[in-house]
């Protein structure tokens, strides 16, 4: 349990790193493309998800 607790903490850091170069490349470039901006949203999804799913975790191991 504690080795997928880790693993789940690193996968929501890097989600939430992609999600936040991902959105500041398309403000930087002023990207108003719907595919782009569609990519970014499921990006920011997943990020939720992934760091729900680590803090449920962390809260069943403590």
């Amino acid at each position: 349990m504690k080795t997928l607790t880790i693993i789940v903490a690193i996968l929501a850091l890097v989600l939430l790193a992609c999600m936040l170069l991902c959105g500041l490349w398309l403000r930087a470039k002023g990207v108003t493309d719907a595919g782009s901006v569609a990519f970014h949203m499921q990006l920011g999804i997943a990020t939720i998800v992934v760091s729900a799913i680590s803090i449920i975790l962390l809260l069943i191991r403590t």
